[in-house]
């Protein structure tokens, strides 16, 4: 007898008809005369979220068990794979599944465990693109045909569809100045529509046969993408040798002199030049502007001058900056001296003007008193003096008093000299005949 356990179970033979059979634990197994014990296996135990594909040797059916569940094979059935986790699908993902038995393509999208089905299977699991409003996607369907798949508004999301694939791109990178091509290639899925840089380095030579090195950058963009794709595999190493074709040609005409003087407006030039060529708009293209940022001389006699001159150019700079800021000190200085004088003119101005109103209200104030006092005095000797007249030369006897009184009293004080004339002692000089 053997014993079986609860997680296992024996494939049984009966050596007169060859039909196996299953006994499962657990229990004591005892055999039949002819009977005899194949091997003892042990069970498949499946856990929520998984399954097991079984698969019939003798017909070629198969079925699949999905946990949680304790699986006893038949006795003609195996799995090649084993336990099988079941796919967790979310709004992000899908998965796509073939089918064995038609062979086509299911994508699925429902959110959940996926357990696939008998004599299907899992192919992949796909993930929502997401492609934002300045990029776009190049999608092949079964057919070959190119699909663009592009919102330039709110964006677009989507999943690959049965038997369509995300075209990928293989592109030169420019994140460095090289002279040399090809150069190092990205892979891009999304193309990005907005302006980019690209950085390139030419070797060209003058008119005047001296030969540069010149870096500089170009900004450009994908405007069609139909057109980009169907006309070029790789878009920036167009650019990048269309760029430099046209500053050689530009400066191949120019002598070194000329093209120093004249740097910017020359490199503008090549630069519009260069944006109104049909050679971009054939190809989807738009360049925006083209940046000459450096150059240098290849030959080490002409690199020592180069050197000199803009040595000598960058201290005339120097000293006109220079000159330019005493200059600017100066003037400031200058203005805040005026601004200063004419805030003390103002000052001058209002002094004036304050100590004129001040004597006229104090004037005003004294004469005000004075009219007072001298009503008081006239009107008081009206009752005993009726004639005005009388009573004026009074007051004037009285104001003429106080003026000496005034005197005496300044004259006493020290602080003043006497001047006597004959007219103030009414004397009257006279000769003797």
């Amino acid at each position: 007898a053997t014993l079986l356990e609860t997680n296992q179970f024996a494939v049984v033979k009966d050596e007169l008809s060859g039909q196996l059979r299953n006994e499962e634990g657990p229990q004591l197994l005892h055999l039949g005369p002819y009977e005899s014990l194949g091997r003892v296996r042990e069970k498949v135990v499946l856990e929520r979220g998984q399954y097991v594909r079984l698969i019939d040797s003798r017909t070629g059916a198969e079925r699949i068990d999905v946990g949680p569940a304790s699986v006893v094979p038949g006795p003609y059935e195996e799995s090649s794979e084993g336990q099988q986790v079941a796919v967790h699908l979310t709004p992000a993902t899908a998965a796509l599944v073939l089918s064995m038995t038609s062979g086509q393509q299911l994508l699925v999208v429902k959110v959940g465990l996926l357990t696939p089905k008998p004599y299907e299977k899992v192919l992949e699991v796909r993930n929502r693109i997401h492609v934002l409003p300045h990029q776009a996607a190049v999608v092949r369907n079964p057919l070959g045909d190119l699909l663009i798949m592009r919102n330039e508004t709110a964006g677009l999301a989507f999943f690959l569809q049965p038997y369509h694939s995300l075209v990928p791109f293989q592109w030169s990178s420019y994140k460095t100045h090289r002279v040399s091509e090809p150069g190092p290639k990205e892979n891009v899925t999304l193309i990005d529509m907005r302006v980019q840089r690209l950085l390139f380095a030419s070797e060209v030579r003058t008119s005047d046969n001296v030969k540069l090195r010149l870096e500089g950058i170009a900004f450009w963009r994908v405007m069609d993408v139909a057109k980009t794709v169907s006309m070029t595999s790789d878009a920036p190493s167009d650019v990048a040798q269309r760029v430099r074709n046209t500053v050689v040609h530009t400066l191949s005409g120019t002598s070194l002199e000329v093209f120093m003087n004249d740097f910017s407006n020359i490199t503008a030039e090549a630069s519009r030049r260069a944006a109104s060529e049909s050679f971009y708009s054939d190809r989807g293209l738009q360049l925006e502007t083209v940046e000459v940022t450096r150059f240098e001389s290849l030959e080490n006699e002409t690199s020592e001058a180069l050197r000199t001159i803009i040595a000598e150019s960058s201290n005339r700079i120097n000293e006109l900056e220079k000159a330019k800021s005493v200059n600017d000190i100066s003037f400031a200085k200058l203005m805040n001296e005026i601004a200063f004088e004419n805030h003390r003119t103002q000052l001058i101005k209002a002094r004036a003007t304050n100590l004129h109103l001040e004597s006229s209200f104090g004037g005003e104030a004294s004469g005000s008193r004075m009219m007072q006092r001298a009503g008081t005095l006239i009107g008081g000797l009206e009752p005993t003096l009726p004639s005005i007249s009388e009573r004026l030369r009074i007051y004037k006897m009285q104001e003429n008093l106080k003026g000496r009184n005034s005197d005496v009293k300044t004259l006493a004080s020290g602080g003043a000299h006497l001047m006597l004339t004959p007219l103030n002692f009414n004397l009257k000089l006279s000769r003797g005949s």
